[in-house]
């Protein structure tokens, strides 16, 4: 069994049960390294959420776009429409062609309408929550995020393993070209993510919300929501990963 974990040099020469027992101890360091990210991220998973729901579109009173920015405008309309009634019921309740039973009646009624539009958001939040359908979502979903976050988080110790893991299988020529990648591929993905996150999701999340919406109801489900963030900054982050790669590749060509 492997006592330390270390990079083993070319030139030693390890049995097939050495390899085995040096990949077990090297994944249990990963899984370890992962439980641990997962238990952090699941506990600030409020401030996980709040990160990704930045890149929605945020709510204007005095917008006058469709969707989700369209709320605040027809609580104004509603409001404005409760209020006209209870004052039709208070001219109603003055007028002396009733008994006093009915003006009562329709005081009781225009004091209704205008507590029914106090009651009524006169502002909404700063941006939309996406929604839940199952019962169970809510709970599954914060798991979902918590997992993608852990991963993420531990993307350059995992790296480093199997980099620690693979590296005795070169030569020093070999080692000259890896190395660079090595070092530079998890910098470049966070890099990836981070451009994602902050130049690309926001106005990506916004074009596709708001392309077409006087023809739909749009509600944002908030699994396909954060499964497209995810992804969307994973892909990014690969490709520039990958960049680095194919960039020390050609040159040392």
């Amino acid at each position: 069994m492997a006592k330390v974990l270390r990079p083993i040099g070319h030139e030693e020469r390890l049995s097939i049960v050495d390899h085995l027992d040096e990949l077990r101890s090297r994944m249990i360091v990963c899984l370890a390294a992962l439980i641990a990210a997962f238990g952090v991220c699941f506990w600030q998973n409020h401030a996980l959420l709040d990160v990704l729901n930045r890149a929605l579109p945020h709510v204007s009173t005095s917008s006058g776009q469709h969707g989700l920015a369209a709320v605040p405008n027809e609580s104004a309309k509603t409001r404005a429409g409760l209020l006209q009634a209870a004052a039709a019921d208070r001219s109603l309740a003055a007028s002396p062609g009733f008994s006093p039973a009915v003006r009562q009646q329709f005081l009781r009624g225009a004091n209704g309408l205008t507590n029914a539009a106090k009651n009524l958001p006169r502002t909404a939040s700063a941006q939309e929550r996406p929604i839940t359908i199952g019962v169970g979502e809510p709970f599954t979903i914060t798991l979902m995020v918590a997992v993608y976050f852990a991963l993420l988080f531990a993307l350059p110790l995992l790296i480093y393993e199997a980099y620690a893991f693979i590296i005795p299988a070169l030569n020093s020529q070999e080692r000259r070209i890896a190395f660079p990648v090595m070092v530079a591929g998890p910098a470049l993905f966070i890099t990836g993510v981070l451009f994602t996150y902050f130049v690309v999701l926001t106005p990506a999340i916004h074009f596709l919300q708001g392309y077409n919406s006087t023809r739909f109801d749009i509600l944002v489900q908030a699994k396909s929501y954060y499964s497209f963030e995810v992804v969307t900054m994973l892909a990014v982050g690969v490709a520039f990963s990958s960049r680095s790669g194919c960039s020390h590749c050609s040159s040392s060509e």
